[in-house]
């Protein structure tokens, strides 16, 4: 572009040139050349940006976009040999995110502590949550999965009452409780099935609740 300038300067002044032709034919020898260099610079531009690491337009296969989803998931430690579906899942799960869920290792510990307790001494859990809240939504909705996938009985409530401001998971019982011999039996279980996949719920009183009754509060986010 600058070179087309250039000519366009030398052909504003003529009289300085032997004729008014060779203005002309300067002025487009300095445009060529110009219109040349800016085509050359241009595909440098695109080369350039194609050859960069980590740019997004790549196509693969779906031969090689399985053996990459393989290899996130081996490096991830989840299981190649199962479904693609199931295993993508599974990736998803381990990957970070920004709401408040719960991690794969206390859900397969949890369901552990769980499966120890015999089919006859089972109870149903209900488990309240904060409704506006996305992290108390989303954190009750992994613990009622993972009762639920191993055989227990779960109640989900999304209690409007509940302070948003509370944080953590809290294990409310009745306010008549007044020492930790009074706690439900059942109640002492799941604290400790909770303790034991890695989660220390604290206790709250709820008004509502009879002595022999409890609810699995979550809060906004971790204590």
């Amino acid at each position: 572009m600058l070179q087309a300038l250039t000519g366009l300067l030398v052909t504003a002044q003529p009289q300085r040139l032997r004729a008014p032709q060779t203005a002309r034919f300067t002025f487009l020898c300095f445009a060529a050349v110009g219109l040349l260099t800016l085509g050359w610079a241009s595909l440098r531009a695109w080369d350039f940006h194609y050859d960069r690491p980590g740019v997004v337009n790549i196509e693969l296969s779906s031969d090689q976009s399985q053996v990459q989803l393989e290899r996130i998931a081996s490096l991830l430690g989840v299981n190649t040999r199962q479904p693609t579906p199931a295993m993508a899942d599974a990736i998803v799960d381990r990957l970070p995110s920004h709401v408040w869920r719960m991690p794969v290792v206390q859900r397969e510990a949890f369901g552990l502590a769980l499966d120890q307790v015999p089919a006859s001494k089972r109870f149903s859990v209900v488990v309240r949550s904060i409704p506006s809240s996305a992290n108390s939504v989303a954190f009750s909705d992994d613990i009622l999965a993972v009762l639920r996938r191993h055989g227990w009985q779960a109640q989900s409530i999304r209690d409007l009452d509940v302070n948003a401001k509370l944080t953590g998971i809290a294990v409310a019982v009745s306010p008549m409780v007044k020492s930790n011999a009074q706690v439900p039996l059942n109640a002492k279980r799941l604290i400790v099935m909770l303790q034991k996949a890695g989660i220390s719920p604290y206790g709250a009183p709820q008004p509502g609740l009879t002595p022999r009754q409890f609810e699995l509060v979550i809060g906004s986010g971790p204590q």
